[in-house]
């Protein structure tokens, strides 16, 4: 059985282990150790060994720290491109990507407010599975304070799925079903997950059936839930379907209401656009 090898075994196998250095940027101290000449700080340490002195070399404290500065850029370069990967995967809508709290127009600054406290507090709101009914008409901003919130958990760290309804089952039967249960389980474990422009979907039985999968997931999971939709909650509560008032229940029962009022910005974008696409035409 091989013997444990003892420090002085493992400064001669290790060359370079002594301390010994190529004399730049150090200076040797009145104790006999070298020393860093920008923090001037020791480079060296003093062990006795079997009634011998040895040096051992170490960093100085610069050096430590332009280590532990390296490490930590290398820890936000790794959690920049974790948050590209699941902003691609999780936000369907490429236009979602971009949409972020300092950009909001404040149009309905108490509907602004509220989802930047939500997702400022989402500690609370995963604990508790609580989510957000946010409704209103169309193009008053819901979708984009949703997609905010979600950006703003992906820089924090969190895994957010936002789709359409029809676009998370589409998932669930892509490739004749062979990925179901892995998105069944992203669906139930990602820390938020939001479904825009609900209400909307309309189809067989099986598709509802399928909608409704996807919504109870969620539930029996206990996580937050972020809906969008123009149906007004007497619309949510009302609704005749029995397929349909299933799944209004069950948002219904997990959501707090969030009206989002004011005009809608659709007109703005347009006339935007048209100006931008006649500047590129010659007027």
């Amino acid at each position: 059985m091989t013997e444990p090898m003892n420090l002085k075994e493992m400064i001669r196998l290790f060359p370079g282990f002594d301390g010994a250095t190529d004399g730049r940027d150090e200076y040797l101290g009145e104790d006999g150790l070298l020393y860093c000449s920008k923090c001037r700080t020791p480079k060296q340490s003093r062990f006795e060994v079997g009634g011998e002195s040895l040096l051992v070399g170490h960093v100085c404290r610069c050096r430590a720290e332009q280590l532990d500065r390296e490490e930590q850029e290398e820890k936000r370069r790794r959690q920049q491109r974790r948050v590209q990967l699941w902003r691609a995967e999780g936000l369907r809508d490429a236009r979602w990507h971009a949409h972020r709290f300092e950009g909001d127009d404040r149009r309905d600054p108490n509907a602004s407010a509220a989802c930047r406290r939500y997702a400022e507090r989402f500690d609370s709101m995963l604990e508790s599975g609580c989510g957000l009914l946010i409704y209103g008409q169309v193009g008053c901003g819901k979708t984009y304070l949703a997609a905010a919130i979600a950006n703003a958990l992906l820089e924090e760290g969190r895994y957010v799925l936002m789709d359409t309804l029809p676009g998370l089952t589409a998932r669930l039967g892509a490739n004749f079903g062979a990925e179901r249960e892995h998105w069944l389980g992203k669906i139930a474990r990602a820390h938020l997950l939001i479904l825009d422009d609900f209400g909307v979907e309309r189809g067989t039985d099986y598709a509802m059936e399928q909608a409704y999968e996807v919504v109870n997931a969620r539930y029996r999971a206990a996580r937050p839930l972020i809906v969008t939709t123009n149906l007004s909650l007497s619309q949510l509560m009302q609704e005749q379907d029995l397929a349909r008032r299933r799944l209004c229940d069950r948002v219904r029962e997990r959501c707090l209401p969030l009206c989002v009022s004011g005009p809608s910005r659709r007109p703005q974008i347009a006339r935007g656009l048209w100006e931008r696409a006649g500047d590129v035409m010659g007027g």
